[in-house]
This record gives C-alpha cells, structure tokens and sequence, in this order.
C-alpha cells in the first residue's frame, strides 16, 4: 500500500511512499508446499522498516509415512458409483457434462 501525496487541484502525483510492506514466507517439504494452518511466517513493516505485525504458524510436522494413491480416473469411475467419503453437493449429472 502506497500514500500518494498531491500538490493543491492538479492531482498530479509528487511522489509516492510506501506506507506497509508485506511479506510471507510459504513452507514447503520434500518439494511439496504446506497446505492449511502450520505453514506460513507473515510479517509487515512500516515507515523506516518498523516491525507492525508478525504471524508464525509453523507446527511441528512428522513424517507418518508413504500412502498409494488411485488414478484420476479411478476417483471418477468411485465418485459415479458413489463410493466416497462426503457426497457432492451438486447431482452427478452437472458433474458428468463437463
């Protein structure tokens, strides 16, 4: 976010400050990004680097080992036949079409 600063009616711009700088920093492992809560550091800064706002979620992450996975479509022919966890919210059939 920047402040833009005008000299009397011309709205011409004599200079633009930045007023807050944000950055985050998203955690990765194995390659693989962090989703959800517990992997991202967020801070901003103000005029003349000033410290306003830090925010570390950054859980304690163990390895509980490696899973097999099932094709696209082998989850599709299981989401037809209504082999899944939570149903879908729309009918199959605006599923299908697409």
């Amino acid at each position: 976010m920047a402040k833009t600063e005008y000299v009397n009616r011309t709205a011409r711009v004599v200079y633009k400050k930045p007023i807050l700088v944000s950055v985050s920093f998203k955690r990765h492992l194995n390659g693989f990004p962090v989703v959800g809560p517990g992997g991202e550091i967020s801070i901003s800064l103000g005029n003349n680097g000033k410290l306003l706002d830090l925010t570390k979620i950054w859980r304690k992450l163990e390895y509980v080992g490696d899973v097999q996975i099932i094709s696209a479509k082998e989850a599709f022919e299981k989401l037809k036949r209504g082999e899944v966890v939570n149903k879908p919210m729309r009918p199959l059939e605006v599923l299908t079409q697409r």
